[in-house]
Order: C-alpha cells, then structure tokens, then sequence
C-alpha cells in the first residue's frame, strides 16, 4: 500500500507530521505508565499511596502547562501565517 498522500507533503509538513506523532506516542506511553505500571510499584512497596498521587498530580499538571504553550505557539504562528498570506494577496 503506498501512501500518496505522504509523498506530496513537503519538508516542513513531513517534520510537523512526525512531531505530532511522536507527541501522541509519548502522551500515549505516560498514560500507559501510570494505568499499568503504578499499580505494579504500589503492590511492590517502592511508591507508598501518596507518592504515587504527587506523580500522578506531577504528570497531570505538566500535560495540561505543554497544552497550553502548545496552543499558544500554534495561534501565535498562525496569527502570523495568515498575515503574511494576507501581504502575499
């Protein structure tokens, strides 16, 4: 199966491509850990309860600040992109 679609992207668009999928695939793998793993380490007695929810709170609260400066830089560049297609017309 070859995908046409890839193949007509440009560079920038590729790369953008790419970052996104890493981002989903790491987003992917926290929410992996603290399902599967944290369990494991409370029945091991290496996390007690409440060092387990300070992580928990940690990760929690790290996602939703990159959310945010994600959303920020992504209106900024677009602001900007589409003033300069706006000059181009």
């Amino acid at each position: 199966m070859k995908a046409g679609w890839y193949a007509e992207l440009t560079r920038n668009e590729k790369r953008t491509w790419w970052t996104c999928l890493g981002a989903f695939t790491f987003d992917s793998m926290g929410n992996t850990i603290y399902s599967l793993v944290m369990p494991v380490l409370l029945s091991l007695a290496i996390l007690t309860k409440s060092e387990a929810g300070i992580s928990g709170a940690a990760s929690f609260r790290l996602f939703w600040c990159g959310l945010f400066v994600a959303w920020y830089r992504s209106h900024l560049f677009f602001q900007i992109a589409g003033k300069i297609n706006s000059l181009k017309e």
